[in-house]
């Protein structure tokens, strides 16, 4: 039943419809729902970078929300350019404190933390389908190319002397830009659809891709305090990652108007 499931749910936005429909219907345009492959994009976080950090549970706001055209050339076989935008969101909310109340505290701290990156990717497609009334399985392969923006993460905390939270020791700020980057190479999904409607159809699948990705570059730190002094300092470092990477278990989920 597990298995029946993952690939009911198996390839990342394209729809496909019965032969009588296909031949009915030879254009097609809607919208797809992605989940996120990874929401930090390196393979090896500098240590600057706090996105590990254990305390407090992570807010995901993140949402991967795109386009799909396709074009039927016959009942077997047809063409798709999807097109979106990945839009990375995570915060957090820290609570650090020490397991004794009112003992000795060099890092009792409230804080926030958040992650931001938007991505935009393209897709040209080829895809192969089998029909059976309303009823479709289809697979493919296409070029995927995705267009990393900065990477920008922030975070303000405010450390106290103690668990009671009375008397603050010294806040501080952080904002780390890191340059994005692309990546390109090839996809493969495969899925299932439902023609539902005269006009509509709905569709999920799961996509893997094998990619060449080269992110990173000068990166900017900046550091600022206001408790118990004023100050604020900027550094520079270089951090950059290249090299093939593997992503796999992409899941979309498509609705398309037929016409």
């Amino acid at each position: 039943m597990k298995k029946i499931i993952y690939i009911l749910l198996l390839s990342s936005s394209n729809i496909c419809f019965s032969q009588k429909d296909s031949i009915k219907y030879k254009w097609g345009i809607g919208l797809q729902l992605n989940t996120i492959d990874k929401i930090f994009p390196f393979e090896n976080p500098d240590a600057e970078l706090d996105f590990y950090d254990s305390h407090g549970a992570w807010k995901n706001l993140s949402y991967s929300l795109g386009i799909v055209g396709k074009h039927n050339v016959n009942e077997r076989f047809s063409l798709r350019l999807k097109s979106g935008v990945i839009q990375v969101n995570q915060q957090q909310h820290r609570d650090v404190r020490d397991e004794s109340i009112g003992a000795p505290c060099g890092s009792c701290f409230l804080g926030d933390l958040t992650i931001k990156q938007r991505r935009y990717y393209i897709s040209p497609e080829v895809i192969g389908t089998v029909s059976k009334g309303n009823l479709g399985i289809y697979g493919g392969t296409g070029i995927l190319y995705t267009k990393y923006k900065e990477f920008l993460q922030e975070g303000y905390g405010i450390y106290y002397t103690d668990e009671t939270f009375s008397t603050i020791q010294y806040d501080n700020e952080s904002k780390v830009v890191i340059p994005g980057g692309f990546s390109v190479g090839l996809s493969a999904f495969f899925g299932v659809s439902f023609h539902l409607l005269k006009h509509f159809s709905i569709g999920a699948e799961i996509s893997d891709s094998y990619v060449y990705r080269k992110l990173g570059g000068n990166v900017e730190l900046t550091v600022s305090q206001s408790i118990p002094s004023n100050y604020t300092a900027t550094s520079y470092y270089l951090f950059s990652e290249s090299g093939f990477t593997h992503s796999k278990g992409i899941v979309s989920f498509t609705t398309i108007y037929l016409f």
